[in-house]
């Protein structure tokens, strides 16, 4: 009989004891739901170790990185340490990079040794990809504070490892003075750089840089140039710069054909085009001049759907 008492106050004690956790689990998550990054970090380290829960990676990463977007550092480190073996994630060095250099900059000293054991297994590539990442977490304040200084020097070490999206960005800070003195030439050179890599954006930019002369010499030929480029790369607002070019004899012969195909082209990317603008040109254009325009303005537009077409069937 006391046997059995034992036993049955064994099982009491017990389910007292897993009753406390399970309510005090729930009171975490509770709080983790409401935002609280230090109980998200706390509830995704017990389902990466199952402790007194079930172990769950996929869940383990999830509250894991709601807490490295916050800013918690060992959940950022932890969250590199996720990336870096796969675990509730698919496996992504570049990530995992990431979230170590942001956890290392905070002082996490064991993130140090992840960055320097992933440089064994990355690619240039992939390090440049990812020292461009950081630069924009910084930039949005992602994860981090926003810091236009650490955006900065982020960058700069990308663009000078020949990201060219870095070094268009990069071109950018020196532009509106983010992070760093404003300076047009250095924002003229590093959007050239990034249009010499023919980062379309950049040709775009290019073209306003030399019509405007930002930082070097106004030159309406290379403003042509660049917005040509940037034209064939379905940008709408260098359309529609081009259109200008041509339709005054900027920088270019005279062209009212080419300037109206590039103005229809234009608005139908979605550019606002004065509709007078078109109704002014077709007043100095004869009938062959016209159809011919309508001619280029169908065979682009053809060629629009047929790259649609291509990019659904890939999908």
């Amino acid at each position: 009989m006391k046997i059995w008492v034992s036993i049955a106050a064994l099982f009491f004690l017990l389910g007292n004891v897993f009753g406390e956790e399970s309510k005090q689990f729930s009171e975490l998550k509770t709080r983790a739901e409401n935002g609280d990054m230090e109980d998200q970090f706390k509830i995704g380290y017990m389902y990466l170790k199952g402790l007194n829960v079930e172990q769950d990676l996929r869940e383990a990463f999830n509250w894991t990185h709601k807490a490295a977007e916050q800013g918690h550092v060992s959940a950022q480190n932890n969250l590199g340490v996720m990336y870096a073996k796969g675990q509730g994630v698919a496996q992504n060095y570049v990530w995992a990079y990431t979230w170590f250099s942001i956890a290392s900059e905070a002082g996490a000293a064991s993130s140090i040794k992840h960055i320097q054991s992933l440089n064994h297994y990355m690619t240039e590539q992939q390090i440049n990809e990812a020292i461009f990442i950081i630069g924009r977490l910084y930039y949005f304040g992602y994860g981090v504070d926003q810091d236009f200084t650490n955006a900065f020097k982020w960058h700069r070490k990308a663009a000078l490892r020949g990201n060219a999206q870095a070094q268009f960005n990069f071109a950018i800070f020196y532009e509106k003075g983010q992070g760093t003195e404003k300076d047009d030439r250095e924002a003229f050179i590093w959007t050239l750089k990034a249009g010499e890599q023919e980062y379309p954006a950049a040709y775009n930019k290019l073209g306003k840089i030399y019509a405007e002369g930002l930082g070097v010499e106004r030159d309406f030929v290379k403003a042509f140039e660049w917005w040509r480029k940037a034209a064939f790369q379905g940008i709408p607002s260098a359309q529609s710069s081009l259109a200008e070019l041509y339709a005054v004899g900027r920088g270019v012969k005279q062209d009212y054909v080419w300037a109206y195909t590039w103005y229809s082209i234009a608005a139908f990317g979605g550019a606002q085009i004065k509709m007078k603008r078109l109704d002014d040109l077709r007043a100095v254009m004869n009938s062959p001049q016209i159809s011919e325009a309508a001619r280029r303005i169908e065979e682009w537009l053809k060629k629009i759907k047929k790259e649609q077409e291509e990019k659904i069937k890939d999908q």
